[in-house]
């Protein structure tokens, strides 16, 4: 039997196993797989035959549903690559949840032994069942309990801090009214500094990012700071004994994502106070950021020079983005050179303007560059 063994030629099997795959082969090895699948699935549409790789997943046209009927660009299937749901597949169209090996194996594709291999060695227990309600379809991407592990209890940082409620009688509270901002439980004020604290949420309440808006003059001009989740820890409670992982960092300072449904087209916005004015909306802080959704979503950049730029620069990447000047034409609005929909708001309830639905204002069609 130990002779049978000892000449038995293993690499027979196969001659391209690896062992000790890194992500990036991982990647590498199943993408023709995938490609394959999305050729067969699209045979005549090669938008949603590409493929696009991210750090954190690659996405592509979902094949369970087709994706979108209307936008050959929108890429909503899903491969998670990182965290907790990693080696899953996951559709943000149709819902579709299944494990990597299932998807393949759905569509009559072969992973090899060491792609398998990879997907056994890094995956974490995670069924295959379809998953139920909104915190279970962002649960499937973000490790929302790793979140609120790090996160910070609301109370706990609202009294280290000496700060107040925004229910009570304070400067803090008749701002926020006179911004038409009613959720009070995403705000604490400081009454001694003159400082609002715009807090950016878990599913339970507790804070893993902040933005503070300065009343007076600040040190270095600046009216809005924004805080990561490792700032907070090491600039504002004074703890620099933790480390927090780098997903979870980039996602606290992008405010309401974890309070959203991502079953429907999610508003990205600029600024949180804007984000939570509108149903289903996230704000990223600042037109700049580039960063790509796995989810459907559109674009609401401020109106003025460089929130224009930016709209431009996303209907030209197929996204819909708000067209500003067919709003305001449609409302009413023709004395303001700059704004964002806080303004709009306030001006509305000013104005006694019931504001339209805001669906058709968007838009990715090229013709209406001259509406944004």
């Amino acid at each position: 039997m130990a002779d049978l063994f000892s000449t038995f030629d293993m690499s027979a099997i196969d001659s391209s196993y690896n062992d000790n795959m890194t992500k990036d082969e991982y990647i590498a090895d199943i993408i023709p797989q995938l490609q394959a699948i999305l050729n067969k699935r699209f045979p005549d549409n090669p938008s949603k035959r590409k493929i696009k790789v991210y750090k954190d997943r690659i996405s592509f046209a979902a094949p369970c549903c087709g994706d979108s009927a209307h936008k050959s660009s929108k890429k909503r299937g899903n491969i998670i690559l990182t965290g907790k749901f990693r080696n899953m597949y996951k559709c943000f169209n149709c819902g579709m949840h299944m494990s990597v090996q299932n998807f393949f194996k759905t569509y009559g594709q072969q992973l090899s032994l060491s792609a398998i291999n990879y997907i056994s060695n890094t995956t974490e227990r995670v069924t295959d069942t379809q998953p139920q309600g909104i915190s279970s379809s962002f649960g499937c991407l973000y490790d929302v309990e790793a979140i609120e592990s790090f996160a910070i209890d609301r109370t706990m940082f609202r009294d280290m801090l000496g700060l107040s409620e925004c229910t009570s009688p304070n400067f803090g509270r008749n701002y926020l009214i006179g911004r038409r901002q009613f959720s009070f439980e995403k705000f604490l004020y400081s009454v001694e500094a003159n400082k609002l604290f715009l807090l950016n949420l878990t599913p339970n309440g507790k804070v893993f990012g902040i933005q503070v808006r300065h009343f007076g003059k600040a040190v270095d001009g600046a009216k809005y700071k924004t805080y990561n989740l490792q700032k907070i820890y090491e600039l504002i409670l004074r703890k620099n004994d933790v480390k927090i992982p780098d997903d979870i960092n980039d996602l606290s300072m992008i405010f309401n994502i974890l309070l959203i449904n991502y079953t429907h087209p999610v508003t990205v916005t600029e600024g949180p106070m804007d984000a939570f004015l509108i149903k289903n909306a996230i704000a990223q802080c600042g037109a700049s950021k580039n960063i790509v959704f796995p989810f459907e979503h559109r674009f609401m950049f401020d109106d003025d020079k460089t929130g224009r730029t930016h709209s431009i620069d996303k209907l030209n990447d197929g996204y819909d983005v708000f067209l500003w000047d067919k709003f305001k034409h449609e409302i009413g609005i023709t004395s303001y050179k700059k704004l964002d929909f806080n303004d709009v708001v306030i001006w509305a309830y000013k104005n006694n303007v019931t504001l339209p639905p805001l669906d058709s204002f968007y838009s990715s069609d090229e013709l209406d560059l001259i509406s944004i």
